[in-house]
Formats: C-alpha cells, structure tokens, sequence
C-alpha cells in the first residue's frame, strides 16, 4: 500500500515553503507592536543584553502570559545554575554486608564472569 505522493510529483496543500506559522507571526506582530508602544512613550529600544530583555519580557504583567513562559524558559537557563552531575560514593560497609551474604557459588559465578569478559578485553 503506497502511502503519500509519487516520488517526482509536485507537492500540493498546506502552508507554502517559508511561510511563517500562525504563532510565529503573531509574535513578530506582538513584538512590532511593543516596539511602536515604546517609540510613542519616548522609550529608546533597548539598551541592555539579552539577559535583561528576557527579564523585562517576563516580568512585564501586560504581556501574554505564553510569551512570559517562553522567556522565562530562555532566561532561566542563565539565572539558575544547572545541576551538576555527582559521582555516587558506595559506603564499603555496605558492599561488605553484600558480599557476605553471596553463597559460594554466586561468588564462583561472577569471578567467571569477570575473568570471562577480561579475556575478551585482552583479546581485542
């Protein structure tokens, strides 16, 4: 069962190539209309870096509150340092008490196993 158009035949439907989506041009729209609000109230465009336009955006109540979310989550990478990986410490006590508890034959097994995969290493 052939599913789509036939390779070579001309594409036809949907949104034209490099037409803009229904959410980005209403960004641009907003951001235009922001832009013009600022020029009427003597405010110069933004000076600052990008950190702060992202601040000004989310902390600014008029403003959508879809676009304060996507600013924030652009901003928040650069005002909360990420966690960083930490390496897990095994408390020897307690792989002590595992080892203990192992039978004989649990403990033959994974020395098998160990020397068995260590052989390969080699191998290669």
């Amino acid at each position: 069962m052939v599913r789509g158009r036939k390779p070579g035949t001309p594409k036809t439907g949907g949104r034209a190539k490099g037409t803009k989506n229904s959410r980005s041009v209403e960004r641009d729209q907003l951001v235009t209309e922001t832009a013009e609000k600022m020029r009427e109230a003597g405010i110069e465009i933004f000076d600052g870096d990008a950190q702060m336009l992202l601040m000004s955006v989310y902390k600014d109540k008029s403003q959508p509150l879809a676009v304060r979310i996507d600013a924030a989550k652009a901003a928040i990478r650069y005002e909360v340092p990420a966690l960083a990986n930490i390496q897990h410490k095994e408390d020897p006590a307690q792989f002590e008490k595992q080892y203990e508890q192992m039978d004989i034959m649990e403990t033959a097994r994974r020395m098998a196993f160990i020397f068995a995969t260590a052989d390969k290493q080699i191998a290669h």
